[in-house]
């Protein structure tokens, strides 16, 4: 099924910097399938994948990006990971909106924890502190905040200002008030992540950069996954990483919250971040054509979910058939997702005979 995006302006800013780029001699960890592509070279490690290749340096050289990488995985593995260009294994580029799959892992940690709850509101979770808000904003919830249907505004000046601290940021989202009644539309934006980012600041005891490291990128092994620097980082849209960080982030959903013998995310909170379940609510303003949101994703049909970057940085998974990707670049949103869907496609036909057969499912 292809998939639509919507290039809009008021939704998407250009990312903070581009790649950050290691030393081009520098090699892949030992045992991967990782390889570096050019265009005279595009051979893949498993010859299945070899016109996948083909499809990214083809439109690497279209938008004259510098660089790509791809990651194919399923619950049992990695089956390919190829860099292209100048990318190697520690290329980090911004992640933008695809940000938000690993935000609602770090305020789901946290929810695990006990300290939040995803159905408590607004005016529940900040007690004594809510302050003077209306009834509808107090009535927000933490799901609704993390599906872009709390009725707040989608953007605010304050996501821009260094000056304001993620306290202060989500304060003055809250106090310019829900436009709609909460759970009527999805309005997708980057201002009710900033105020779920510092509920979960609030009740962890520890600043967001500390709060994800501990609690994502560290017990992930994502060695390079970082937020924004400053007292107000971007919690919707704000996180840099490579390949690597983000393929290990989505083995563990397809792993059902493990790494190893490890858990990081309890089994429900795996279950919230694979459910596009808000499909009830109209979509008031979206880059995506159609589809349902859930927490961090959105997904045109209920069984591939995506959490695209805007920038060409594509994220997806397959609960069921227990298999995703990732595609990362920089480029045009509209064009990366279309080339990310295309992959998708082919990735699930390439591996239709081995699931019959009773292999990877």
């Amino acid at each position: 099924m292809a998939v639509a995006f919507l290039a809009a302006a008021i939704l998407l800013e250009a990312p903070p910097g581009g790649a950050q780029e290691p030393p081009p001699e520098e090699a892949a960890a030992p045992g991967t399938q990782s390889r570096a592509v050019g265009a005279e070279d595009v051979q893949a490690a498993d010859p299945r994948f070899a016109a996948l290749h083909q499809k990214v340096e083809t439109a690497r050289e279209g938008w004259q990006a510098r660089g790509a990488a791809l990651l194919l995985l399923t619950r049992d593995g990695i089956l390919e990971e190829a860099y292209f260009g100048r990318y190697r294994p520690a290329t980090t580029v911004p992640l933008v909106y695809a940000s938000q799959w690993l935000s609602a892992a770090a305020i789901l940690s946290v929810v695990d924890q006990g300290h939040l709850a995803l159905d408590a509101s607004v005016g529940t979770l900040l007690g004594d502190d809510a302050g003077d808000l209306s009834s509808d904003t107090g009535s927000i919830t933490l799901r609704q905040l993390l599906s872009h249907t709390s009725g707040l505004p989608a953007q605010h000046p304050c996501l821009a200002d260094a000056e304001h601290s993620l306290e202060s940021c989500a304060r003055a989202i809250l106090a310019e008030g829900a436009q709609d009644r909460p759970g009527r539309r999805v309005r997708y934006g980057g201002a009710g992540y900033q105020v779920a980012g510092y509920l979960a600041e609030r009740a962890a005891g520890r600043p967001w950069e500390e709060l994800f490291q501990e609690a994502v990128a560290e017990p992930l092994g994502m060695t390079h996954a970082q937020f924004s620097d400053g007292s107000n980082p971007r919690v919707a849209d704000g996180a840099r990483a490579s390949l690597r960080d983000f393929g290990r982030y989505l083995s563990m959903l397809l792993r059902g919250g493990r790494v190893g013998a490890r858990r990081v995310l309890s089994e429900e909170s795996v279950a919230a971040l694979l459910s596009a379940e808000n499909g009830g609510p109209r979509v008031a303003l979206s880059p995506f054509e159609g589809g349902t949101y859930g927490l961090g994703s959105w997904s045109p049909d209920g069984e591939v979910l995506w959490s695209p970057g805007g920038f060409g940085v594509v994220p997806w998974v397959e609960p069921e058939a227990g298999r995703g990707g990732l595609l990362m670049t920089l480029a045009p949103g509209d064009e990366s997702l279309s080339l990310a869907s295309s992959i998708q496609q082919a990735f699930g036909e390439l591996l239709e005979p081995t699931d019959s057969d009773g292999g990877e499912s």
